[in-house]
This record gives structure tokens, C-alpha cells and sequence, in this order.
């Protein structure tokens, strides 16, 4: 990207730097070599300040998996496993979770506020959280909020929406 700004007429007639081969044996150009360098700083530093938050996005939303997806050249997902591409997802449903969780014997119903992505151990943070015996359906604890972390083997998550609607927080 540093190289096409250079490409513009205005910037390249403003900058020392002239994309051209470099012969180190020549004095001038040695001379001419610092201005290029802080030219060279200052446009790459430009352009990340510009392109990080454009990366950024595209990594989240995906554009590049969903594109070779769209060639038929790959089926993967896109992320690291199946939790972080559910909990990262923008679908609406996706927001409202039932956690069955073994330890405890227990299912929390709630939305997901913040997640982790370690591979070791779960994280989630629900708000508006409802608690229940699994078995019996029996509600146990009813907060505000609620942080869980739990072993990946001990956790079942459940999206049950299936209306966008009713999805509003």
C-alpha cells in the first residue's frame, strides 16, 4: 500500500523518495538515502494508521473466507474453533445462550457480554442471567450478571432463539 501512495502524483513529487534502484556506491545517493527513510517512516506509518482499523474490520466480518468460500476454493470457517466463530458471529441469535453446565448441574440462560478465546479454559460473561436445576427445571439464582469459567469438556452451550425479535437487550 506504501508503494501505490507513492504512485500518486502529488505525493510522489512531494516525497524524495522515487522508486527507483538504489546504487549504493554513488555519494548523492547515499546523501539522498536519509530523506528517503524518514519519507519512508512517515508514509508507512500514515498508511497503518489508515489500514489497521480497515484489516481490523475485515478480519471480523470475515471477507476473505467468506470470498473463498463464495469460489468454492475452501468450506473452513474462518476462525481458530467453533466457539469463537458462534460467540463472534453477528447473528442476533447467537447473542442469547443456554450454558448446561456439568459441574454444577446447573443451566444458565442469558446474553453474552464477553467471551475468551484461550483455548485452555471458557469464559463467558452473561447479563441478565437466569439459573435452573438441569434435571428438574427448578430456578436457582436469578443476577444481573454472572461470570463463568469453565473446562471446555464440562460446557454445552444451547442457542435456543429462533425470532430475532425477541432478541432486543
Amino acid at each position: 500500500m506504501t508503494y501505490l501512495v507513492y504512485l500518486i502524483p502529488c505525493v510522489s513529487a512531494a516525497a524524495s523518495f522515487n522508486l527507483t534502484t538504489i546504487n549504493f556506491n554513488d555519494d548523492a545517493v547515499a546523501e539522498s538515502i536519509q530523506r528517503t527513510v524518514v519519507d519512508d517512516i512517515l508514509v508507512a506509518t500514515a498508511m497503518s494508521l489508515l489500514l489497521a482499523p480497515a484489516w481490523l474490520r475485515v478480519q471480523r466480518g470475515k471477507w476473505v473466507v467468506r470470498f473463498l468460500q463464495k469460489i468454492g476454493a475452501t468450506k473452513r470457517y474462518g476462525d481458530e474453533d467453533v466457539w469463537d466463530f458462534l460467540l463472534s458471529s453477528d447473528d442476533p441469535r447467537s447473542r442469547y445462550v443456554n450454558v448446561r453446565d456439568e459441574q454444577t448441574g446447573q443451566t444458565f440462560a442469558g446474553y453474552v457480554d464477553m467471551f475468551s478465546e484461550a483455548r485452555g479454559l471458557r469464559e463467558l460473561v452473561l447479563s441478565q442471567v437466569e439459573g435452573f436445576e438441569t434435571l428438574t427445571g427448578t430456578p436457582t439464582i436469578q443476577v444481573t450478571r454472572m461470570y463463568l469459567a469453565r473446562d471446555p469438556k464440562g460446557i454445552t452451550l444451547e442457542f435456543p432463539a429462533q425470532d430475532t425479535n425477541i432478541l432486543v437487550q
